[in-house]
């Protein structure tokens, strides 16, 4: 009869469900990764924007981010946009992709205010 008992514990071990994980750490610390390499790449294409991309075109734009390989920069002026599409057209874009490390297709130039928030 023993037996029996022990065989009918070892089955409810087995098909009982598993206590619920209610605890919120995995998700987070995978949110927390994904900021921080988003934050490295931008970073990263920032320092070789202010490089690369000619003083006077630099203090009229400001990188808002990277997002799948396309760098989005807010110009202050229709006038400084149509100057960096310009030089982006004339070679500033490939020099960018050559001295950045990771994927560069394209750079989106946006007209806006510098100092809105992101």
């Amino acid at each position: 009869m023993d037996g029996f008992k022990e065989q009918i514990d070892l089955l409810r071990k087995f098909r009982a469900r598993p206590e619920r994980d209610n605890s919120i750490t995995e998700l987070v610390q995978t949110f927390e990764d994904r900021a921080n390499q988003a934050q490295r790449k931008a970073g990263l294409f920032v320092d070789v924007w202010s490089q690369i991309v000619p003083t006077q075109l630099e203090t009229q734009s400001r990188v808002t981010g990277m997002r799948g390989g396309v760098a989005h920069v807010v110009c202050q002026s229709s006038a400084a946009k149509f100057e960096l599409d310009r030089a982006l057209r004339q070679g500033l874009e490939q020099e960018l992709r050559m001295a950045y490390s990771s994927t560069l297709i394209k750079v989106k130039v946006t007209l806006g205010n510098l100092n809105a928030p992101e």
